[in-house]
């Protein structure tokens, strides 16, 4: 494998997980204008930490999003993953109130159908955040969405 094709094959990941991301910013009503900080900008500012998407700016405060393909079945990992983007730096520098994991499926078989995603997805949830609703350790409440989003955003990622 040449270093071109492996660039070539970033570069397709890198544009799926911006489609993810566009989707997924749709569905929640959110718009490029209202973007605070991008992934990009994020991961300049902390350094070797895990973080959100995009963060937002509502008229209800700060809001943080974070997008998740669950191509077969959902994992815990892929849970915690989300949840440790809310670290306590981030959430005191961009106050942020609100957390969105937007966990997205093709919705093409039994167990990742919208349904079972979302019984999954809040199964561990209940299991990891003690508190109904959810809610950080840092008193950030986190939503959890499940989108049906077809094939298109899956392309070449593997496992």
């Amino acid at each position: 494998m040449t270093l071109a094709t492996i660039d070539n094959k970033s570069k397709t990941l890198c544009e799926n997980s911006e489609l993810s991301e566009k989707i997924a910013f749709s569905f929640l009503g959110f718009r490029n204008e209202n973007v605070l900080a991008s992934e990009t900008i994020l991961s300049h500012i902390y350094r070797g930490q895990r973080v959100p998407d995009s963060i937002f700016e509502t008229v209800k405060g700060n809001v943080a999003v974070e997008v998740k393909r669950v191509k077969n079945v959902m994992h815990m990992d892929t849970v915690i993953n989300a949840l440790e983007k809310m670290h306590a730096e981030i959430v005191q520098d961009f106050k942020i109130r609100h957390y969105h994991i937007v966990f997205q499926t093709r919705g093409t078989g039994r167990r990742d159908s919208v349904i079972n995603v979302t019984r999954d997805a809040h199964g561990i949830l209940k299991k990891l955040v003690p508190s109904i609703p959810y809610k950080t350790k840092n008193g950030v409440l986190v939503f959890a969405h499940v989108q049906k989003v077809g094939e298109r955003p899956f392309k070449n990622i593997g496992f």
